[in-house]
């Protein structure tokens, strides 16, 4: 019986280098990416960004956030409080 493919979101204005994506599949197995370039804006009281929707659609198993750390906090409260 086989896993499931892992679903990863890749946060980034950039796609991931060759050595990001071959860690990613020695430490996962095959993998799902999907890359979200667009311009990020999440605000404290915004709950319904693009990003958001995003995930909420997606459902990714991990997000890579390669954003800065105050956004990245933003996106762990909102995790904190919608799971």
């Amino acid at each position: 019986m086989s896993e499931k493919k892992k679903r990863i979101l890749w946060v980034s204005r950039h796609e991931p280098i060759p050595a990001e994506l071959d860690e990613l599949k020695r430490v996962l197995g095959d993998y799902i990416l999907i890359h979200y370039a667009s311009l990020v804006e999440i605000r404290e009281n915004e709950e319904e960004s693009d990003l958001i929707r995003q995930i909420k659609s997606f459902k990714p198993h991990i997000v890579i956030p390669v954003l800065p750390l105050s956004i990245i906090k933003l996106l762990v409260d909102l995790k904190g409080k919608h799971g």
